[in-house]
């Protein structure tokens, strides 16, 4: 079985000769510097999972994954609030953070071995050892976004638990081209069992909907 570690600031420049040689989209100088040190939002530091090579490459990475914390807005009220008078602050919910799956590559020689699985297992047991995180925002559920023609990637989160939530239509954007993606979530109380299905949203990715913002307020303050 392929060990499975946390990663550590050496881990830098093989994980990312590995996100590089597999990965559609590449990331930048300021995302590899922020897996390791402070975020641009001083919010927790993002998760890193590795997958060690054998021996005679200590030095390189056989798989490697990267999750970020996405912690819920404050609750305030609104736009609903505002408009009926009511500015001060209402009282905070404890709504669950979410763990976002940003990266994770395996590379072509340690395929069919499970380190696909091992690391993701990794982070649902890290996330479930976590009682809180930031001030006191529990941590509900994993969501990543994968290619929708990409069916292994499909295949495996699916027979971890994750259910498709929507369809992403031009969410990245490489090779010159748009290309489709699907979100996927797993509600962390349901690790070891069998995650609910979800009903499929169409999505597009616009920069703005007219007047979408306001009515999503209203209807949010409403509840």
């Amino acid at each position: 079985m392929t060990a499975i570690r946390a990663g550590t600031a050496a881990d830098v420049v093989p994980l990312r000769a590995l996100n590089d040689a597999l990965l559609e989209v590449k990331y930048d100088d300021a995302f590899y510097a922020t897996l390791f040190g402070a975020t641009a939002d001083d919010g927790p530091a993002p998760l890193v999972f590795v997958a060690p090579a054998a021996t005679p490459s200590p030095a390189a990475l056989w798989g490697a994954l990267s999750a970020r914390i996405v912690a819920p807005a404050p609750a305030s009220g609104g736009v609903w609030a505002w408009l009926c008078g009511r500015r001060t602050a209402a009282a905070p919910r404890a709504e669950p953070a979410t763990a976002y799956i940003m990266t994770l590559c395996v590379a072509p020689e340690a395929r069919r071995r499970g380190v696909a699985r091992g690391l993701v297992r990794a982070l649902l047991v890290h996330l479930a050892g976590m009682r809180e995180v930031g001030d006191g925002v529990p941590v509900g559920a994993v969501e990543l976004h994968v290619l929708s023609t990409n069916e292994a990637a499909l295949a495996l989160y699916g027979c971890l638990g994750f259910s498709r939530v929507a369809e992403v239509r031009h969410y990245y954007h490489f090779s010159g081209a748009h290309h489709d993606a699907v979100l996927m979530r797993l509600q962390l109380e349901e690790v070891g069992g069998r995650a609910s299905a979800a009903v499929p949203v169409e999505e597009e990715a616009r920069p703005w909907a007219p007047l979408g913002w306001l009515m999503e307020a209203l209807r949010l303050g409403a509840k």
